[in-house]
């Protein structure tokens, strides 16, 4: 890796021919930490740049018995997370944005492109529905889908409630997008809005869901979770193939760190752990790379108490 941000050598087999890496790094688990940062490459390197230096054990002892978990053995580098990241970099197009929801966690920032929109899906309700709320009341029909509820917090007449969760295949506790439009005999009634906040289930629902399904919303905004594990090879993977997926038929056109979860750095990237992401259909615009602020004029902390996570630096 060139990145690395710590100097020195991988010469342990030099300094200590009988170094065991893997008890090391059960022994210091903080080290895997540090390697996932990308400020040591592997154990042996930060035995010989530090480790050493402070007395700590290249091996196990003589006589201890202590078992500690297998460590993480494979990790996804820099130069590959970085160009995940620019998959999800904002782009500027001339349909305005506008904030959608409450001036705090459940409102959206999403572009002003509704006339035509004929419905909404709402995946993920909880106790805030102030987004499905703003478009009930513009008289757009709102089909809601919460396993983790028994209903929204207020009833509209336009809401449809389903206590169901979003999935990847179809059972008594969970519907997929493609069951969810024919259920409702969505396909042919014009554009669709899609927005989702599932807790994680996102990666799973969307690598199963095609391109075609996708192209009837002609905006989706959601909560996408877990870019805290990007140096997994199976969270990566899975990351990878639902951007890949969202660019054939979507532009990302505006992203917001929910301030929930703080920003951590993965592999010297520094990054939100949480992220809204907008997105419009690429046949109602032209995009250009953006050069806008994150957070922007329409974002709010999701936790009014906390300070809103400035992203720009690291997109």
């Amino acid at each position: 890796m060139n990145d690395v941000t710590v100097g020195g050598s991988d010469t342990g087999s030099a300094a200590n021919p009988e170094f065991d890496d893997e008890w090391y790094l059960g022994k210091y688990p903080q080290v895997q930490d540090l390697i996932i940062e990308g400020k040591f490459t592997t154990a042996r390197q930060h035995y010989v740049v530090r480790g050493q230096s402070e007395g700590w054990l290249p091996r196990r002892p003589p006589g201890d018995g202590t078992k500690f978990a297998p460590p993480q053995r494979e990790f996804v580098r820099q130069p590959s997370i970085r160009h995940l990241l620019r998959m999800i970099a904002p782009q500027s197009c001339p349909v305005p944005k506008v904030r959608v929801g409450k001036l705090s966690d459940g409102g959206y920032v999403i572009n002003n492109d509704f006339v035509g929109i004929s419905g909404v899906v709402s995946l993920g309700i909880g106790d805030e529905a102030s987004f499905d709320a703003e478009f009930a009341d513009a008289g757009v029909p709102v089909f809601q889908y919460d396993l983790t509820v028994d209903g929204p917090p207020y009833k509209h007449p336009n809401c449809a409630f389903h206590k169901l969760g979003w999935g990847a295949r179809n059972d008594d506790k969970s519907r997929t997008l493609d069951a969810i439009l024919d259920e409702h005999q969505l396909r042919d009634t014009g554009d669709l809005l899609l927005k989702f906040d599932v807790e994680n289930a996102e990666w799973e629902a969307l690598a199963g869901t095609s391109s075609k399904t996708l192209s009837h919303f002609r905006i989706i905004v959601g909560e996408f979770h877990r870019f805290h594990r990007m140096t997994e090879p199976a969270v990566f993977a899975a990351m990878s193939r639902v951007f890949s997926l969202l660019s054939e038929t979507h532009a990302v056109t505006h992203i917001h760190g929910n301030n929930h979860s703080r920003i951590v750095v993965v592999m010297g990237v520094a990054v939100p752990q949480l992220m809204e992401i907008s997105f419009l259909r690429r046949d109602r615009s032209v995009f250009t790379p953006s050069n806008e602020p994150i957070p922007g004029p329409f974002d709010y902390p999701n936790s009014p108490e906390l300070p809103d996570l400035v992203v720009t630096p690291f997109l």
